[in-house]
């Protein structure tokens, strides 16, 4: 948590091919704010790479707050289309216009949604 998508993808790139691994969750920090610059392609590649295997989540985040706070839902839903694109599976709903940090009630709706997809898939 707390990172960005460019840390990310950075550190997938030194993983080795893995072909147990049957689903990956990316949940990704907001501190990248959104960046519609992000190598979103990128990252899903190299997933399809070291995970040949695996089907491919991911998990919206939070904006309204900190360094987002500038960020509206409109604009984070924008941006994880460009996952869904990539053939990637948006875990609904996001972690939503809240300071993520704790345990929230969120995270238990979207555990048991992506439960629920992992095991429609």
């Amino acid at each position: 948590g707390g990172k960005t998508l460019t840390w990310l993808l950075s550190a997938v790139k030194v993983y080795k091919i893995d072909t147990t691994v049957c689903n990956v969750a990316i949940c990704i920090g907001t501190n990248g704010g959104f960046n519609k610059k992000d190598n979103i392609s990128g990252l899903v590649n190299e997933l399809h790479i070291k995970f040949p295997k695996a089907k491919l989540f991911v998990i919206q985040g939070s904006w309204g707050w900190g360094g987002v706070s500038n960020k509206t839902e409109s604009m984070v839903k924008e941006y994880y289309l460009g996952f869904e694109k990539l053939g990637v599976t948006i875990v609904e709903p996001p972690i939503g216009k809240i300071e993520p940090h704790g345990k929230k009630p969120i995270y238990q709706t979207i555990g048991k949604n992506l439960d629920n997809l992992i095991w429609q898939k």
